[in-house]
């Protein structure tokens, strides 16, 4: 039967438990990795006792990414804002919405940006940190920052 299943993401021999079934709770290795920056490894064990009988491992290789990183080419005035008025200039010919979070992930304001280069909005935020993201119609991020709303 198949007891565990590890992964290594790190490259430095600490697993995190992807499934489990069985036994183990933890494991380590040396010299597995050839220069491989992850490893799987499913662990067969004897049902009655805590004896590896076999141990499989394969390579997890990184092909690609999802989304590209945001470019931060948003420029967002004044940061701090000092009142409730903040600008924003959208570099994003393919921009579609802006989201804007309060720290704790909270959605507070949306609206759309389609064809909009220079946004001027009168927010009636409390004081802190806030994150902005924009994103084209398809749904892909294509920038995000942070601004501060002073007192």
């Amino acid at each position: 039967s198949v007891d565990s299943v590890f992964i290594d993401t790190v490259g430095i021999g600490n697993f995190m438990f992807l499934s489990t079934s069985g036994f183990d709770t933890s494991i380590s290795y040396q010299h597995l990795q050839n220069g491989d920056p992850a490893i799987v490894f499913t662990l067969e064990v004897e049902a009655d006792d805590a004896t590896v009988e076999e141990a499989y491992y394969a390579t997890v290789l990184t092909t690609g990414i999802q989304q590209a990183e945001p470019s931060n080419s948003t420029k967002v005035y004044p940061n701090p804002a000092l009142d409730d008025v903040i600008h924003i200039q959208i570099q994003h010919k393919n921009a579609n919405l802006l989201k804007i979070y309060d720290l704790n992930g909270k959605e507070v304001y949306t609206t759309n940006v389609k064809n909009v280069q220079d946004l001027k909005l009168q927010l009636n935020l409390v004081a802190g940190t806030y994150l902005y993201k924009l994103f084209s119609l398809s749904g892909d991020m294509l920038d995000s920052g942070r601004f501060i709303k002073g007192k």
